[in-house]
């Protein structure tokens, strides 16, 4: 694992520049956070929630995508059986 002082070296080699699907997902979070701010007024780091809030939300959030995952695996299974 690098430390912070190699991350550093990194960024000023020019070599610890995302590509690919790393990029996209940075700007992904980008996105999201632009949206976030504008529909909530305020960033996740200054959101006065609790920590039992944060987790809750959390939780809420896993069983949506645990819901997407499923939905997914549906479709996937259906295609393979010709039923697409």
């Amino acid at each position: 694992m690098l430390s912070e002082v190699d991350i550093k070296d990194y960024k000023q080699l020019d070599l610890f520049q995302p590509s690919g699907t790393e990029a996209r997902v940075i700007d992904d979070i980008t996105r999201r956070q632009q949206f976030g701010t504008y529909k909530y007024g305020t960033t996740v780091e200054n959101n006065p929630l609790t920590l039992d809030k944060w987790l809750q939300h959390a939780y809420e959030e896993a069983l949506d995508l645990a819901i997407y995952l499923k939905r997914s695996l549906e479709e996937l299974k259906e295609k393979s059986n010709g039923k697409s």
